[in-house]
């Protein structure tokens, strides 16, 4: 019963994320599954490796890189 109200909430969360962000934003988010089954092992006593620590810093890294803003590079502004 629990494996189904946690598969029913997760469906829902991420229904209400696609609603909020879009389709293209929130299938960016899918690259976190693999960053928070490593965290959820690690509790569970299975340390992880150097080489998965160092893939989860860079999909954080590549996750967080996708929703900086953009903005006007520094040659293109106009002056006051």
């Amino acid at each position: 019963m629990m494996t189904v109200g946690g598969g029913v909430l997760a469906y829902l969360f991420w229904n209400a994320g696609i609603a909020r962000l879009g389709a293209s934003q929130a299938a960016i988010f899918l690259n976190l599954v693999l960053v928070s089954s490593l965290v959820i092992a690690a509790f569970e006593g299975m340390l992880p490796t150097q080489v998965q620590l160092i893939g989860g810093m860079v999909v954080i890294g590549a996750v967080t890189f996708a929703f900086l803003p953009v903005g006007a590079p520094a040659n293109d502004r106009q002056p006051r």
